[in-house]
């Protein structure tokens, strides 16, 4: 078969022969297969290739970058050394560089190992010609293992001198670098010493050549020790082989490694493609850290000396700090603000005890002694931190015990340290459910929670109930700190409360008010009400400040189970006593100096005034903020009704509008009475439940007016000529109703108003005679036109003007035709 040279990328060639370097890499027969733990430490292979015939060609020879020896010594780049051919023996760590194979041509070298069951490191890079194999075969000729594009391992039998074959593939022409390397007698290698396992240690930064088969390192340590590995960069990537050979873990895949089987131990720092890459190796031991500055556990409130600081330069780095505690106990850690760093604490042993994800409010320290706390770096950015650690299982530094009486001061907190906690005492019994509020005086956050006296932190998981469960008679402790410290306001304080949920005292006791008359209780101060309720089911529920602005607030049942949110109605499934909380977000504080107002009635009305629905206008008065009134129409059970009010009514002068039968079930809103009509439906007589919803508005004055619209009313008959009917519109009529006779209608008919005296605007609507509102012009205007396609019947035509002297013409003609 024929085939046409071309030019590949490097990246094509090493995807695809990666695939099939997975399905044509064998082992001689005899020797088992790398176990599974090394197989996932060495890349795939990017490319394998197969034997051909032998040529050879003059080639230069480039000796390996090997580590330097010494202890901990820098490694060094490498030197350059020159071959007759690209054939011939292969020294371990030499990269050969070959810059033309072509047809059939065969470059064959030979390694020599001295010792049994070798491993080869080898890296054989091909250009962007024609695929290449590199095969190896044993001093027998039995078949070893293929090179592959990435570096890679080939283990070996017997000591003897090994055979390298590379041929390339489909008669055509490629390039190609290949270096080996032993791991039981490397070219060099680098002694690793108890220094470099430091956190203090910079450290080992070294390059390696592009082809190289990679630096060496070995080390001893104890068995058990934990080190912290650090990805070295580059895609670098290495395998801990204890004295067996035997893979433990991989340098850049694992944050943590307990060497768990004997050493010495050794490794091959290679680049994933064989690339040229820079790297940085760092193993700092967790396991009896050292080079670690020492921390003490604070006291609560500005932990002055014990206060540690660092810098972590970037992404992945990392630094730590040595905790020393005379005695057991929990302990909460602190970084300033909301850095993009982590932390973990570790025990003696190097077994991770705390992280700021789990045990971010309280962390517990078994016993005394010392633990290693590594800060890590998530930004990419050198940031410089403080941190401190709170002994919680101590009293030291706790402001004066508090009340948990709703009317006990709020309790001013001052924050003198970024990394500082605060520790505010109360008692409190057995079974009593305690809330806590808690917020800064500028912008901020802050964040609080409940401890028992051993520092454990109490009531941190999820529930639907609110509050905190005391689970013993005793003394506790909310502990609590500001969430970013304000360099421009670093003394602003924030305010803390302490309230107890359960038989609350200080709380007046409300029951429910009357519509019309101002709402119980006025506007006493303190944060909370006890709601007597006399028979389960709904109430109308609302809680406004002096300004009549809706305040937030939930009401809660004995077992702190919120039972509505207090918006508007609230049902309450029993009779007996609920607890209604102002502003129950965590995050506020609501001084004792607050005013507002409980609107708290039944929800079927009673006591209301009777109205008409002829159109006649009446007139009410919110004389305080929270007063709801009511109004009693005269409709039986199906009429249809609608809401009339003035054109240019707004804030108090335009009340929301929520019509209940006698049982207080709900019939239509404002809504369906201004744009559709209201249907009434269940139990006469109905009424109109008039609230005043303006915010800064608390009192004022507002005009309404209902008229019936099924089985068109006795209004006058808008006659069908040039002169129409002419109104005056004014502050006492608003609302005008016409009739339209069946015969006095087209199929498609024009309504026309237009003002010919004075100022203001309207609207008109017409209806059929069932009362279903057919057409209607949305907004308001001084001259409109509205054309409708109507039913059979007579009609009803309602036309709302501005509250102000004005004169209106109301016309109508057939619009069938043009």
């Amino acid at each position: 078969m024929s085939r046409i040279g071309v030019a590949r990328p490097k990246f094509f060639l090493r995807a695809w022969w990666a695939a099939l370097a997975a399905m044509l890499t064998v082992l001689p027969a005899g020797l088992a297969a790398p176990s599974a733990a090394a197989q996932a430490a060495t890349p795939m292979p990017r490319a394998t290739v197969s034997a051909g015939s032998s040529t050879s060609l003059s080639v230069p020879l480039v000796a390996a970058a090997a580590p330097s020896a010494g202890q901990d010594a820098p490694v060094k780049a490498a030197t350059t050394a020159v071959a007759d051919t690209c054939a011939g023996p292969l020294a371990f760590g030499q990269i050969v560089t070959c810059p033309s194979i072509s047809g059939d041509e065969r470059h064959v070298y030979t390694v020599t190992t001295q010792k049994h069951s070798d491993v080869l490191y080898a890296t054989f890079n091909e250009g962007s010609g024609e695929p290449l194999h590199g095969d190896v075969t044993a001093p027998d000729g039995t078949h070893v293992c293929y090179l592959s594009a990435y570096p890679s391992q080939c283990r070996l039998g017997a000591a003897g001198t090994y055979t390298i074959t590379v041929t390339v593939d489909w008669g055509g022409t490629n390039d190609y670098t290949v270096t080996v390397d032993s791991l039981k007698t490397p070219s060099s290698c680098t002694q690793l010493t108890n220094a470099f396992f430091s956190f203090a240690s910079p450290g080992i930064t070294a390059t390696l050549p592009s082809g190289s088969a990679g630096h060496c390192y070995r080390f001893n340590q104890p068995l058990g020790t934990v080190l912290q590995m650090r990805a070295p960069g580059g895609d670098v990537r290495a395998s801990i082989l204890d004295a067996q050979s035997q893979p433990i873990c991989s340098i850049g895949d694992t944050t943590e490694c307990t060497l768990n089987s004997a050493g010495p131990y050794r490794f091959f720092v290679t680049q994933f493609y064989g690339d040229e890459a820079a790297y940085t190796l760092r193993m700092p031991r967790l396991s009896q850290s050292v080079g670690c500055p020492l921390l003490r556990p604070a006291a609560f409130g500005d932990p002055g000396a014990n206060t540690g600081i660092g810098t972590v330069r970037y992404d992945g780095d990392l630094a730590c700090h040595k905790v020393r505690t005379s005695a057991a106990g929990v302990v909460v850690v602190r970084l300033a603000d909301s850095q993009r760093l982590w932390w973990d604490l570790y025990d003696g042993a190097g077994q991770r005890i705390c992280n700021q994800h789990e045990q971010s409010r309280a962390c517990a320290l078994p016993a005394a002694g010392d633990y290693t706390l590594v800060v890590r770096n998530q930004d990419w950015t050198e940031t410089s931190y403080q941190v401190a650690i709170t002994a919680l299982f101590r009293n030291a530094g706790c402001a004066p015990a508090t009340g948990t009486a709703w009317t006990v001061p709020t309790v001013s907190v001052r924050q003198l340290s970024p990394v500082g906690t605060q520790c505010q005492p109360f008692r409190g019994q057995a079974g009593e459910r305690i809330l806590t509020f808690a917020a800064p005086t500028v912008y901020n956050g802050v964040s609080a929670w409940i401890i028992d006296s051993a520092g454990a932190a109490l009531c941190q998981g999820y529930s639907e109930t609110a509050g905190c469960v005391l689970p013993a008679t005793g003394t506790y402790r909310v502990v609590s700190h500001l969430e970013r410290w304000d360099d421009e306001h670093p003394e602003a304080p924030y305010e803390l409360q302490v309230r107890r949920l359960s038989d609350p005292v200080g709380c007046p006791t409300l029951t429910p008010g009357s519509y019309g008359a101002d709402p119980v209780g006025g506007l006493a101060g303190v944060r909370c009400r006890v709601l007597d309720v006399p028979t389960a089911g709904s109430y109308l529920l609302k809680v406004r400040d002096p300004d009549n602005d809706q305040l937030s607030s939930t009401v809660y049942d004995g077992t702190g189970l919120a039972v509505c949110t207090g918006w508007e109605y609230c049902q309450f499934p029993a009779s007996g006593r609920y607890t209604l909380v102002v502003g129950t977000a965590p995050s506020s504080i609501v001084d004792n100096d607050v005013s507002y107002a409980v609107t708290y009635l039944p929800i079927a009305p009673s006591g209301c005034t009777a109205v008409g629905d002829d159109g006649s206008v009446h007139r009410g008065q919110f004389g305080v903020v929270g007063e709801v009134d009511c109004l009693e129409l005269p409709s039986p059970a199906g009429s249809k009704v609608v809401r009339l009010a003035p054109g240019d009514a707004t804030g108090v002068a335009n009340p929301n509008l929520k019509v209940l039968d006698a049982t207080g079930g709900y019939v239509c809103d404002a809504y369906q009475l201004y744009q559709y009509t209201c249907e009434l439906t269940g139990t006469a007589p109905f009424f109109v439940v008039v609230d005043n919803q303006a915010g800064g508005e608390p009192t004022g004055d507002y005009a309404l007016a209902f008229r019936r619209v099924a089985a068109p009313p006795s209004c006058p008959v808008l006659t069908r000529d040039a002169a129409g009917v002419t109104v005056t519109s004014g502050s006492e009529q608003f609302g005008f109703c016409f009739t339209v006779p069946a015969d006095q209608h087209a199929a498609r008919e024009a309504f026309r108003y237009q003002r010919t005296l004075g100022t203001g605007e309207a609207t008109i609507s017409i209806f059929d005679q069932s009362g279903l509102r057919y057409c209607y012009t949305l907004s308001p205007s001084a001259d409109r036109t509205l054309t409708c396609t109507l039913p059979d019947g007579p009609l009803t035509v309602l036309l709302e003007t501005d509250a102000v002297e004005a004169a209106y013409q109301v016309t109508h003609h057939d619009a069938t035709t043009p």
